[in-house]
């Protein structure tokens, strides 16, 4: 049981930024700065332990969340908080598991978008949107217009990061 110590306050840790990461998000649709950053910190102090993964896995984590869902950002799919947040998840995890995160992330995305589409009414402004992609997105036609993604109601994306997270940890093929 003490053996697992280290690995269960890095989830313990992770889950606690997570969970005031989802409450933020759902009440305030932001993600404070704060609360991102004693995440990274926290994490890449735990990757400095005798048992961490080590701080170059752990910054490669990092940034490799950064920059990957940093295009979506690029292209307004994602908030910056967002990002940020999976930013500091990739500080605890480290890499290459920044990666097996990250398509949980996009697993639980999917079904987080069709859900709150269903559940908003909204799903098939989102599927014109989808299809729209591929023919030159975003619109400036007046005809486009009205199915623009700033008219739709935000997605907090706090939820699926942090199920694709957890997810990913409870699987048996996680490396934490």
């Amino acid at each position: 049981m003490l053996s697992r110590l280290p690995e269960m306050v890095q989830i313990m840790a992770l889950s606690a930024m997570l969970s005031v990461a989802l409450y933020q998000d759902a009440r305030r649709r932001k993600i404070p700065n704060t609360v991102v950053l004693a995440g990274a910190l926290t994490g890449i102090g735990l990757s400095l332990t005798p048992t961490g993964m080590g701080a170059m896995s752990s910054i490669s984590g990092g940034m490799v969340g950064l920059l990957g869902f940093g295009l979506l950002y690029v292209f307004r799919f994602l908030g910056a908080g967002d990002v940020k947040l999976i930013s500091a998840i990739g500080f605890f995890v480290g890499f290459p598991t920044i990666l097996k995160v990250s398509l949980c992330i996009f697993l639980m995305g999917g079904v987080l978008a069709f859900a709150w589409g269903v559940w908003t009414s909204q799903l098939m402004p989102s599927l014109l949107n989808l299809r729209s992609l591929g023919s030159g997105w975003p619109r400036k036609s007046p005809a486009a217009s009205h199915h623009a993604p700033e008219e739709m109601a935000q997605v907090p994306y706090a939820i699926a990061i942090a199920a694709g997270t957890w997810l990913q940890l409870a699987s048996p093929w996680s490396p934490i």
